[in-house]
């Protein structure tokens, strides 16, 4: 039926167009957000399929005796690493854990 509602308007009939949202026009996807890193931690950026770095920032566990299994934070919505960074890394780094936080944006 939508085929025979177009004959009647002949000018849409060819009318062709795509619409992207004007944030994806007009916006550089963000991989980062400015954080300052404290001690002992580092920034990486992994490059993803889709072009997109993707940031970990990661803090490495201080000397321990046993090994204890890595720890990978996830945020939430309206959020990235940082708001693991302040100080769940540095808690279970100090605890004996490698912690690794991503940023999930874009």
């Amino acid at each position: 039926m939508a085929s025979s509602s177009l004959t009647s308007f002949p000018c849409l009939s060819s009318f062709k167009t795509t619409i992207k949202p004007m944030a994806a026009l007009t916006n550089p996807p963000r991989t980062t957000i400015p954080y300052e890193l404290k001690k002992g931690q580092n920034r990486i950026f992994h490059k993803l399929p889709s072009g997109l770095k993707m940031e970990v920032i990661e803090q490495r566990r201080s000397k321990s005796e046993r090994e204890n299994p890595p720890l990978v934070f996830v945020h939430g919505s309206y959020h990235a690493a940082w708001c693991w960074a302040e100080h769940w890394l540095p808690f279970f780094s100090s605890s004996g854990f490698d912690s690794y936080a991503v940023s999930l944006l874009g």
